[in-house]
């Protein structure tokens, strides 16, 4: 459940409208049968709402009236015949159609609303209803779209751009940078630094970098996550990107649409990468590598070549997931102590 002292109450919602909203089928329970809050399966009471996705998870639900279950097909039959179901393909996508209904995004913000404590500078342009609180740093000639919430501790380098409904979160540092709408910008993002361009000249120098940073609209970008400016081009990430946190994007990088790139995974200059595809954990991309669309790179996968599209890969230097998988085979067997 979630804790009253950070979320609001909970909007109650049928079991009827949890189907439509679910896009799945009520199999058992009363139409009139009401969600009154969220949980894990295990901690379910009466008027609690959980999803089901694995068999562990549904022996663990209690044999209780009034719980109401979204669970696959082939795991319907799991659950206490007490419990009311929905059944779904994605129980997990349905759950979180469901909540979004149940805990609403905030309204967008009526007025503008400017903490005497927060630094603007005179020529920014700064729309009706921004949100701005204490300690965040406005420069010369940027500029703050309808909606947008700057937390505080926020910089926003001159010149920048910030499109309508976007929330940057605190002490995040955002310079040469266009950023679209409805974007989420975790705390201690750095988005438009300088690239890792290295010359020499009788030692290591770094290069100046010229470009910058273009965002699209609705991604998010998780904290602690650093995006550099192009060296000459700009570095491009499209709409609907989810960047997980501890993520670097290196110059002039050019990411598509609807990509999922997970947790500390690193992606190197001037790389092309299409769109809906999916970088696990700790993946990395080398440096002037073009991937195509619709694929999924396994956790700690090293992409050193160019990749099509519609590939599941692993391992590196990156290969074809069942590849890896009978070299990894093949390792073990050659390990395994001979017998006398």
């Amino acid at each position: 459940m979630a804790d009253p002292r950070f979320y609001p109450e909970a909007q109650p919602i049928s079991i009827a409208d949890i189907a439509e909203l679910a896009r799945g089928e009520k199999a058992r329970g009363c139409s009139s049968l009401m969600a009154r809050f969220i949980g894990a399966p295990d901690a379910m009471a009466e008027g609690g709402l959980c999803f089901i996705a694995t068999k562990d998870a549904a022996e663990t639900v209690p044999d209780q009236k009034g719980v109401i279950c979204l669970v696959a097909p082939e795991l319907a039959d799991k659950l206490p015949s007490s419990v009311a179901i929905v059944v779904t393909p994605d129980p997990k996508r349905a759950f979180g159609l469901v909540m979004r209904k149940m805990y609403p995004e905030p309204a967008p913000i009526q007025s503008q609303q400017i903490s005497p404590l927060a630094h603007i500078a005179d020529d920014a342009v700064i729309a009706d209803d921004v949100r701005v609180d204490g300690g965040a740093f406005i420069d010369a000639r940027a500029e703050l779209g309808k909606g947008v919430w700057i937390k505080s501790g926020v910089k926003i380098g001159a010149g920048c751009v910030i499109g309508d409904g976007t929330v940057i979160d605190s002490n995040a540092s955002i310079d040469y940078a266009i950023i679209g709408q409805s974007c989420q910008i975790g705390a201690g993002v750095v988005i438009g630094g300088c690239g890792f361009g290295v010359g020499r000249d009788g030692g290591n120098i770094l290069l100046p970098h010229l470009g910058k940073v273009i965002i699209g609209n609705r991604t998010t970008i998780g904290g602690n996550s650093c995006i550099d400016r192009g060296f000459i081009d700009d570095t491009v990430i499209g709409d609907h990107v989810m960047i997980d946190n501890l993520v670097h994007i290196a110059h002039n990088a050019k990411i598509g649409n609807g990509n999922v790139i997970c947790g500390q995974v690193g992606i190197a200059g001037s790389t092309v990468i299409g769109d809906q595809n999916i970088f696990g954990a700790q993946a990395g991309v080398a440096d002037h590598v073009t991937i195509g669309s619709g694929n999924v790179f396994a956790a700690r996968a090293g992409v050193t070549k160019s990749v099509g599209d519609g590939q599941v890969m692993a391992g590196f230097p990156a290969v074809p997931a069942l590849e890896f998988r009978r070299e990894v085979a093949t390792l073990r067997r050659l390990a395994m102590p001979r017998k006398k």
